[in-house]
């Protein structure tokens, strides 16, 4: 998320003094845009094979002309999947595959809460509590491992923090991601008039919110466990775990994608995402969230696929069923994009209960062959599974698009699109059922990033860790606007919500 520059609030010391931290090595995990699992994925294969002649030309392939007869799409001997081409007279409607969805959306013990308290269910006291525990120990560490300081240094100012300070720090940095000033200190100054933002001063001095920007922190270091990439926000994780779900219950629709954070430092397992536009560089987050209302349930931070113990899914399909646990039998529909997509998981997935569909990519075990070339609004291309449980479909609209779903139908209907040759500026085209239902659900995490993108803590951070600290922040003040606009039927905006948890913190 944002981020915030220290600069010179950071310790200068060097953290190997006084903090167990391995030496990090920068390097980038390129592996995040490809398939991750030789499991996963296959070659694609050429839909004809073209001999050379004597004389270098290439013979013109034979064309085939559609029978509707089984059709085996897969090389592997390992997974395999019989297709049959669906002609447009005679359309398909899979068969209901997931248990009937019986649950409804609602709010879980949120009634009649003022927008702090509902905050306080996502972001609970023990939080300040054991923040305020550690800070101090990591204060007390740093003055232990250093011999000595200047005599004007600022840290010789310290003195121990406590939770009540906590909760007017943390209004300080919500305040922060509503008013954007270039600096921090910049928010304590009253150098030009028209600048001056007082309410900082009233809560802190400049010095003072400096030093506990400086030692603030979240784990006992003596105490943290060799290998846990996470252990600096370890016992964070501890405590948000299980929130989201325990106060919300979800729609039917589910989507799932990855969200960065804002990353630029060192640390190894930043990742580098070119088309995401919020953040190239950053700390990479899987989400689940609601497709309708992008409430986030659950989240995993990506530190390497080294940590993730891959089965015959990859590392895409691990995740996914990770994200799921809970949701079995439940008749959930689940949205995805190609990076997750395959028939091995949307078949595993059915067999526990969840539905799922998205996009896809060609190069997948078990699919259909997809590589026809398609005319622009060309007719869609659509296949059926032997059994009945998948639907895979070849539409062209801007671009080619190809689609997996363990549910829906072979159906189109008829949608109008903007034309610069059509009269009136508008054309008809024939588009999926399948696309409709998955442009429909499938933002939810996206609607989530952009909540959070209203109001973000736009100073950089030094240290990876606070980078999580402003996430579970956001999540929480996202997360309980939509569980307080829902429980009491209201529309709060962002801003209005912000503004009456700062009132309640400090």
């Amino acid at each position: 998320m944002g981020t915030a520059d220290l600069g010179r609030n950071s310790i200068q010391t060097a953290d190997s003094d006084f903090e167990d931290e391995q030496e990090y090595i920068l390097r980038l995990d390129s592996s995040d845009n490809e398939v991750t699992s030789e499991e996963d994925i296959d070659e694609p294969e050429e839909d004809i094979d073209e001999p050379s002649t004597s004389k270098g030309k290439r013979l013109r392939p034979t064309k085939k002309k559609k029978t509707g007869q089984k059709k085996t799409c897969s090389k592997s001997p390992g997974y395999k999947v019989i297709w049959n081409v669906v002609e447009k007279a005679d359309p398909v409607t899979l068969p209901d595959n997931v248990p009937d969805f019986i649950e409804t959306c609602a709010v879980v013990g949120c009634d009649g809460l003022s927008p702090y308290e509902v905050f306080l269910k996502l972001f609970p006291e023990e939080i300040f509590d054991h923040v305020a525990s550690e800070t101090n120990r990591y204060a007390l560490q740093f003055f232990d491992c250093t011999s000595e300081l200047p005599t004007k240094s600022r840290f010789l100012n310290w003195h121990e923090t406590s939770a009540m300070e906590m909760k007017a720090f943390l209004a300080c940095q919500i305040g922060m991601e509503i008013v954007n000033k270039p600096t921090v200190r910049s928010y304590f100054s009253n150098d030009f008039w028209m600048f001056e933002t007082p309410g900082f001063g009233k809560i802190f001095s400049s010095r003072r919110f400096e030093l506990i920007q400086s030692f603030l922190h979240f784990n006992n270091n003596s105490e943290t466990v060799e290998g846990d990439r996470l252990g600096k926000v370890r016992d964070l994780l501890d405590i948000l775990n299980g929130r989201y779900l325990a106060h919300y219950k979800p729609n039917k629709e589910l989507s799932i994608d990855e969200a960065m954070l804002k990353f630029k430092g060192r640390l190894f397992w930043k990742q580098y995402l070119p088309n995401k536009p919020s953040a190239k560089w950053g700390i990479k987050v899987w989400a689940l969230c609601d497709g309708q209302t992008g409430y986030l349930m659950k989240f995993q931070v990506y530190t390497g696929k080294n940590d993730v113990p891959l089965g015959e899914l990859g590392l895409a399909g691990t995740v996914v069923e990770s994200l799921l646990e809970g949701f079995e039998n439940t008749g959930s529909f689940v949205f995805m994009d190609s990076y997750y997509s395959s028939p091995r998981l949307f078949e595993s997935l059915r067999k526990k209960g969840i539905g799922a569909s998205g996009t896809v990519r060609l190069n997948r075990k078990g699919l259909p062959n997809m590589n026809k070339k398609l005319k622009r609004f060309e007719a869609p291309h659509m296949w059926v599974n032997d059994s009945q449980t998948l639907l895979a479909c070849s539409w062209h609209d801007t671009g080619k698009v190809n689609m997996l779903s363990t549910f829906g139908d072979t159906g189109c209907k008829e949608t109008e699109v903007r034309s610069k040759t059509a009269s009136g500026g508008k054309r008809k085209v024939s588009k999926p059922n399948l696309a409709s239902v998955y442009n429909q659900f499938m933002g939810g995490v996206d609607q989530f990033d952009q909540l959070c993108a209203s109001y973000r803590f736009n100073h950089r951070n030094m240290k990876w860790y606070l980078v999580l600290w402003h996430f579970f922040i956001e999540t929480a003040l996202v997360n309980s606007r939509i569980l307080y606009n829902k429980a009491n039927k209201k529309k709060l905006t962002s801003l209005s919500f912000r503004q009456q948890v700062i009132n309640g913190l400090f």
